[in-house]
C-alpha cells in the first residue's frame, strides 16, 4: 500500500468528564478498535475533530497527538484568592513549555498590587542555568516593577561596579553556619558522615560570631580568608604559620573584658573556646574540613567574584537594610542568574541565597514583633526554574525545603517550582524527602512528559473522581471484505498516563489540585499556555 494523506473531519466516539465542565473525548483515528485520538471539548453534544494520519502499510496504527482550538480549553490559568500564598509545582520534559508557563505565571504574581508600596510583591527569582535573565527582565517590564529589580549576575555587577553582601541576614552566626553548610552540600559537596557536618557547621558559627563582634558585617569573603589563610603572628614569638582566624581568637580573648555585656563576652568566650579546639585536633582532621571548605566556597576568594562580599562600615549598615530584609520590607524582587560558564558557582550562589531567605522568611514574624523588621503584610514569592538544582535537605534537621514550604504560607510566602519530573527530584540533595516538598504543593501542574513515573503520580492525583469512557471502532479483515463494529462503555479511575506522555504538545497543560487555595474536594482542569505573556483579567 502506497503511503497515502488523509485529511477529513470525524465525529467523536467517546469522552472523559474531568469536571470543570470540561471531559476528555476519545475518536477513532483509523478503522480500528487499537487506535484512538483524544481532544478536550465542553460536554454540550460531541464536538468534530480536524486531524489527518498518514498509512504506510496495512496494520499500522498512526501516531496520536491532540487537536484542540482556543474555544474548547481553558485558557484561563489564573491563581488567585488564598492561592496567592501557597505553592505550586509545574512538571514537564525540555521542551514542554515549563518554563514559559513559570515566567506567565511570575508576571501575573509581580503585576498585583504594583502601586502599593506595602502590598507589591517581594520576590526571589532563581535561575541556576542562568537562562532566564533577559525574559525575567521583560516580565518585570510589563509588570511596571522596573524599579524594583535587582540583578545578581557577576559581569553586570562588575561593569556596574555595585555589589552585594549575599550573607547580610538577620541571622545568629551559627545558624548562618548551618545555612552555609547546607546550601553547600545541596549543590554537590557533601560528606557521609554526620561528624564532619557539624563540626563544619560549629567552624562557620565560632568564626561569624567572632567577626561579627562590634557589631560588624560580616561578608562571604572575609569568613573564608579567616578560615582558609595561613599567616604568621608578628606579636608572637613563634614562627609557626597559623590561619588568621586563630590570631582573632587570640586577640578577642585579650579583649574579652572591654566587651559591653556580659552575653557578648559569653558568646565570644564560646566562640574563642570552639576555635582553639578545632585546631587542636589532628592534622588529618583539620585538613578534611579545609578540603570541604575549598571545594564549596574557595572561589568566593577570588577578586572576581568580591561583588558578592560588600563590606559596609556600621554607620551604612545601620542605615541600610540588609540584603533579605530588603526583599521582605521593601518589595525588591531579586533575580540571581550568573553565567552558564559559570554552573557550579551559580549553583552553589543560588542554593546559598535560598537557604538564607527561606530562613529570614520563617523568622519574619517573630523580628516583626521584636521591631526589627516593619512589614508582616507583604506578600512574598520565589521562584525558580530546574529546582532540582537548587533543592536542599539535611536528614533529621528541620531547614530543608520541605521544612520551609510546610510553614511559608502562614509566612505569606509563595512558591513556583518548575522541575523536569519526580524522577529528576528523588535525584537531587533531596532524596527520600522529595514527597515533603511534593505533598506541600497545593496545585500541581502536568505539561507534556517523558518519564511513566510521573505520570502516574499524575493519574493518582486525578483518580480521585470518576472517568467514564465511551469508545466505538470498526475492525475490518486482511481481505477488506468483511467489518464489525465494536462499541464498548468503560469506567476508569485514573486519568491515562499515555495522554501526558504521547498526546500533550507544547504549551498544553492538566492542572491537578487548586488554584485560590480553596481546601475543599481538589478538581481536574485542562489548559493551554497562551504564547503571549499578558495574563487574563482576574475574573470579578
Amino acid at each position: 500500500m502506497s503511503d497515502t494523506q488523509i485529511d477529513k473531519k470525524i465525529k467523536v466516539k467517546g469522552s472523559i468528564h474531568v469536571g470543570q465542565e470540561m471531559e476528555l473525548v476519545q475518536a477513532a483515528e483509523r478503522p480500528s478498535a487499537k487506535a484512538s485520538f483524544f481532544d478536550v471539548g465542553r460536554p454540550q453534544g460531541m464536538p468534530t475533530v480536524d486531524y489527518s494520519q498518514r498509512l504506510s502499510r496495512p496494520g499500522e496504527l498512526p501516531m496520536q497527538r491532540l487537536v484542540h482550538s482556543l474555544t474548547n480549553i481553558n485558557e484561563n490559568i489564573w491563581i488567585k484568592n488564598d492561592g496567592l500564598c501557597a505553592s505550586y509545582g509545574i512538571f514537564g520534559a525540555p521542551g514542554s513549555g515549563k518554563t514559559h508557563l513559570l515566567l506567565y505565571l511570575l508576571r501575573q504574581i509581580l503585576a498585583l498590587n504594583k502601586d502599593n508600596q506595602d502590598l507589591k510583591y517581594g520576590g526571589l527569582i532563581l535561575d541556576p542555568k542562568a537562562a532566564l535573565i533577559d525574559d525575567v527582565r521583560e516580565i518585570v517590564k510589563m509588570a511596571g516593577r522596573e524599579d524594583d529589580l535587582v540583578v545578581l549576575n557577576t559581569d553586570e555587577l562588575i561593569q556596574r561596579k555595585e555589589a552585594e553582601n549575599v550573607i547580610n541576614s538577620a541571622l545568629d552566626p551559627y545558624e548562618l553556619g548551618n545555612q552555609l553548610v547546607l546550601a553547600a552540600q545541596s549543590a554537590g559537596v557533601s560528606t557521609s558522615d554526620p561528624y564532619w557536618l557539624l563540626a563544619w557547621g560549629n567552624l562557620f558559627g565560632a568564626a561569624c560570631s567572632l567577626l561579627s563582634l562590634g557589631h560588624e558585617v560580616v561578608t562571604l569573603k572575609q569568613l573564608l580568608d579567616a578560615l582558609l589563610i595561613v599567616e604568621l603572628d608578628n606579636t608572637l614569638t613563634s614562627d609557626k604559620p597559623e590561619r588568621r582566624i586563630q590570631h582573632i581568637a587570640r586577640r578577642q580573648r585579650k579583649n574579652l573584658e572591654n566587651l559591653s555585656s556580659e552575653d557578648e563576652r559569653y558568646d565570644a568566650e564560646r566562640a574563642i573556646n570552639q576555635i582553639e579546639n578545632f585546631f587542636r585536633q589532628e592534622n588529618e582532621n583539620i585538613a578534611t574540613i579545609e578540603a570541604i571548605i575549598t571545594r564549596a566556597y574557595s572561589a568566593f576568594q577570588r577578586s572576581r567574584y568580591s561583588c558578592y562580599s560588600l563590606v559596609q562600615s556600621k554607620e551604612l549598615a545601620k542605615r541600610r537594610s540588609n540584603f533579605y530584609d530588603r526583599i521582605i520590607d521593601e518589595g525588591k524582587i531579586v533575580l540571581v542568574s550568573l553565567s552558564p560558564s559559570e554552573p557550579a558557582l551559580a549553583k552553589t550562589l543560588c542554593t546559598l541565597i535560598k537557604c538564607l531567605f527561606q530562613r529570614s522568611v520563617l523568622s519574619r514574624l517573630e523580628r516583626v514583633r521584636a521591631r526589627k523588621l516593619k512589614n508582616f503584610k507583604r506578600p512574598l514569592i520565589i521562584a525558580c526554574d530546574e529546582y532540582s538544582q537548587v533543592a536542599s535537605e539535611l536528614p533529621g534537621q528541620p531547614m530543608g525545603d520541605g521544612d520551609f514550604f510546610s510553614q511559608s504560607r502562614q509566612n505569606g510566602c509563595m512558591g513556583l517550582l518548575a522541575t523536569q519530573s519526580v524522577n529528576v527530584l528523588q535525584a537531587s540533595s533531596l532524596k527520600e524527602a522529595w514527597r515533603s516538598v511534593f505533598s506541600n504543593f497545593g496545585g500541581k501542574i502536568f505539561m507534556r512528559l517523558v518519564d511513566n513515573e510521573t505520570a502516574e503520580e499524575a493519574t493518582k492525583l486525578a483518580g480521585e473522581s470518576d472517568w467514564y469512557l465511551t469508545s466505538q471502532g470498526t475492525s475490518r479483515s486482511k481481505d477488506g471484505l468483511g467489518s464489525s463494529t465494536q462499541k464498548e462503555l468503560r469506567e476508569r479511575k485514573s486519568l491515562p498516563t499515555s495522554v501526558l506522555t504521547q498526546l500533550f504538545q507544547k504549551g498544553d497543560a492538566v492542572v491537578l489540585g487548586s488554584l485560590d487555595g480553596s481546601t475543599g474536594k481538589s478538581f481536574t482542569q485542562f489548559v493551554h499556555v497562551p504564547g503571549e505573556f499578558n495574563p487574563p483579567q482576574s475574573e470579578e
